[in-house]
């Protein structure tokens, strides 16, 4: 009897962490969110790519002439990495 209800309360468990788990799911409008904080205040947004384990979030910053990528994590929604690129900028 004890075995059968440590292993119902093991499946009741199991399920809130998984339910939990889609329901912090990020999404689009989320990681937009968290990628204005990691950007000048009056940049632009661009756009967002959906890749298979992160969003890539794009923003310009016209004063100058800056483009902003940030990655960030879809399972952890944390900041990945930051990109900075001067627009037209060829390199050396």
């Amino acid at each position: 009897m004890r075995e059968k209800i440590m292993r119902g309360l093991l499946v009741i468990a199991a399920t809130m962490f998984v339910s939990a788990t889609a329901i912090a799911a990020l999404d689009e409008a989320g990681a937009r969110e968290i990628a204005r904080q990691w950007v000048p205040k009056g940049a632009v947004y661009l756009s967002t790519k959906d890749e298979i384990d992160e969003y890539e979030v794009e923003f310009l910053v016209h004063e100058t002439n800056s483009k902003y990528q940030i990655d960030i994590n879809k399972n952890t929604a944390m900041v990945a990495e930051v990109k900075t690129k001067l627009r037209g900028e060829r390199g050396a």
